[in-house]
């Protein structure tokens, strides 16, 4: 069962704070440059159903995809909501800065589909999540979601810098079937070493932001970040890890 200590979020090598200034550097946000880009973000937008519970919405990117109707983003970082705010200029859309764990479900209502795209890879509380984002569904709703699969071996790779333990693949499925009556998971892992190399390859070839990077958090932490990703790409490649899209729902929808 997944480990009930503190979210990393609040543990990060690099301070949160630090995180939203490398966003506005870089002009995205990179916790939140969805694996697969930008196809992959459209297709997710164009199969959903209104209302809609982003959690984890970052910038507001994958919100702006999002049909007409109700939408909900929430994210715990003030300056991600800001950035959402000046990036979604509709009126159907409700940004709310907050932890989803401390958020009153009773003042969003419910949704037919809730979303959380590359943001439990960072959440040590992944069941809290998964029954928040069940709680959160009308009936016959969907909860879309993205993580990784990798032995509890493994997880070392990413606690350095803010990422929680990967659960294996019998622990996760174990855990979504107890509060889901009907699950469905996609590998995506070649897209995930795509993006990968296209990041490391961007890395290398921008000079003022490995500068920046050196200057604001020093040489060895660019370095390390640099390995860590090649590190990434050979356990992806090898099958130590796996990227994943579930889709589950309280009733049969498959």
């Amino acid at each position: 069962m997944p480990s009930q200590s503190e979210n990393t979020l609040q543990g990060n090598a690099i301070p949160w704070e630090d995180w939203e200034q490398a966003s506005e550097f870089i002009g995205h946000d990179p916790c939140h440059a969805h694996i697969g880009g930008e196809a992959f973000s459209e297709k997710i937008a164009k199969d959903v159903k209104t209302p809609v519970l982003d959690i984890g919405c970052g910038w507001g990117g994958l919100i702006a995809k999002l049909p007409e109707g109700k939408v909900v983003g929430v994210d715990i970082s003030e300056y991600s909501i800001k950035k959402a705010k000046e990036h979604v200029n509709r009126s159907d859309v409700t940004l709310i800065e907050s932890d989803i764990l401390n958020l009153d479900s009773s003042k969003i209502g419910t949704f037919a589909t809730v979303l959380s795209i590359d943001v439990l890879p960072l959440v040590e509380k992944k069941e809290e999540v998964l029954q928040k984002a069940r709680s959160s569904l009308q009936d016959s709703g969907r909860f879309i979601f993205t993580d990784y699969f990798a032995p509890s071996s493994f997880g070392s790779i990413l606690t350095p810098y803010g990422g929680a333990v990967p659960e294996p693949e019998e622990t996760y499925r174990e855990i979504i079937s107890q509060h889901f009556d009907r699950y469905n998971i996609r590998d995506r892992t070649d897209a995930c070493i795509a993006e990968t190399e296209e990041i490391i390859e961007e890395l290398k070839a921008n000079d003022e932001l490995e500068e920046w990077i050196v200057e604001k958090w020093g040489q060895d932490y660019y370095d390390h970040t640099v390995d860590l990703s090649h590190r990434w790409i050979s356990a992806l490649q090898s099958g130590d890890i796996k990227y994943v899209l579930v889709e589950a729902s309280l009733l049969n929808q498959y």
